[in-house]
């Protein structure tokens, strides 16, 4: 592992490197300092490369290491980082069952990751909000609601059967009372966290004047249900038209109907 000691005490005061990446600099130009032919293998023994690796990238990167591991431990960290669809899952579960799993731990990274191989975001939800439904005011499998029982290979396929079968659950997916009110007015970025595939009851209003955020409502609009990638591509083309000036031609109102 080389330090680059061009104007290295200068750049160790730069605002651009952690306290962490200073100390792993320091340690480093330490251990060269007492013995210039320094091993990795002594550097591992002086440095958690596991626990630091992320920081060791990131000075790789800004040139100040040379390291003959780099591309390996890139790979692995890339392994274990979460996917966007792994933290709206777990993110969702934490909303839905009041809990603090976290969307980044390995195991849970595993778990949802090998359940997408064979369903989709929305299927796997589907499962999380079926569950809770079912279990949550039964003292003995309340205990269950977390990832290792609901993300279980084995028991899985019977728990998406279920919530197809029973549809119990799926209010908690149509819902969007954590992002929006009764009758507040879906915009694209509220749209963007809609299921693709799921209905959403909403009120549909063609504008005839474009004075402020709503403009004048035409009666009382028209009472509907959209499913939300229709609702996204609408929106979408809306916008597109708003930035070459034309107005705002509709809009549409969240309802949440019990």
């Amino acid at each position: 592992m080389l330090v680059k000691i061009s104007d290295l005490k200068k750049d160790l005061l730069s605002e651009e490197l952690s306290i962490v990446q200073r100390g792993l600099l320091i340690t480093i130009l330490l251990l060269k300092e007492e013995d210039p032919k320094v091993t990795l293998a002594k550097v591992k023994v002086k440095v958690n490369i596991n626990q630091y690796k992320e920081d060791l990238i990131k000075l790789c990167n800004k040139g100040y290491l040379e390291w003959s591991g780099y591309k390996a431990a890139v790979a692995s960290l890339e392994k274990k980082q979460a996917s966007p669809t792994v933290i709206r899952i777990i993110t969702f579960m934490n909303n839905l069952y009041k809990r603090n799993f976290d969307p980044h731990s390995e195991s849970n990274i595993k778990l949802v990751t090998a359940r997408l191989k064979n369903f989709s975001e929305e299927e796997i939800l589907k499962v999380v909000a079926n569950r809770f439904e079912v279990w949550k005011s039964d003292f003995v499998m309340n205990k269950y609601l977390h990832p290792e029982t609901i993300f279980r290979e084995s028991k899985f396929k019977k728990y998406y059967e279920e919530a197809l079968r029973t549809k119990e659950g799926l209010k908690y997916l149509t819902s969007l009372n954590n992002v929006i009110s009764h009758n507040e007015e879906i915009t694209l970025e509220i749209a963007e966290k809609l299921l693709d595939n799921t209905l959403y009851d909403v009120k549909f209003y063609n504008l005839e004047t474009y004075g402020d955020s709503l403009g004048k409502r035409l009666g009382t609009g028209s009472l509907t249900k959209i499913l939300g990638k229709d609702l996204k591509r609408n929106l979408k083309s809306r916008n597109r038209q708003m930035s070459f000036g034309n107005p705002k031609e509709f809009i549409y109102l969240y309802q949440e109907i019990n």
